[in-house]
């Protein structure tokens, strides 16, 4: 993979790195491109990157396209590589909207995926299924 990216001016191949690289690095990204055609029930790196600001564009597919829709942290397109290529543009040149989407992201996940409300959520669910 190193190589393959190396033929790239603009792409870096990172390797392995510990959690807070990762979150550096996505922090310090202008965009998390997502572009999974499968049924990704969630998808780890969107939660990330909206956590530290970084607006996701994802596919509409899956949990995935939950995540980023129900935080508002970036945008879903349909499975077309032109328009997730137009929405990273559109977001590159439009500053308000990645700042929203930006704000979005955080708030989200921090209100529905951070430790605190998934523990109630599952409480919730378990006290329904028990009581």
């Amino acid at each position: 993979m190193a190589k393959a990216a190396g033929r790239m001016s603009n792409l870096v191949f990172a390797g392995s790195l510990e959690r807070t690289e990762v979150l550096g690095l996505l922090g310090r990204a202008r965009v998390c491109l997502m572009p999974s055609r499968w049924q990704e029930p969630g998808g780890i790196a969107a939660l990330e990157a909206m956590s530290v600001g970084t607006p996701v564009v994802a596919y509409a597919s899956g949990g995935l396209a939950e995540y980023v829709g129900d935080a508002g942290g970036g945008r879903v397109v349909e499975p077309d590589a032109l328009a997730l290529a137009r929405e990273c543009q559109d977001l590159d040149r439009d500053r308000r909207a990645w700042e929203q989407l930006s704000a979005a992201g955080v708030a989200g996940v921090a209100a529905h995926n951070s430790p605190e409300p998934y523990a109630v959520a599952v409480e919730r669910i378990y006290g329904d299924l028990v009581g």
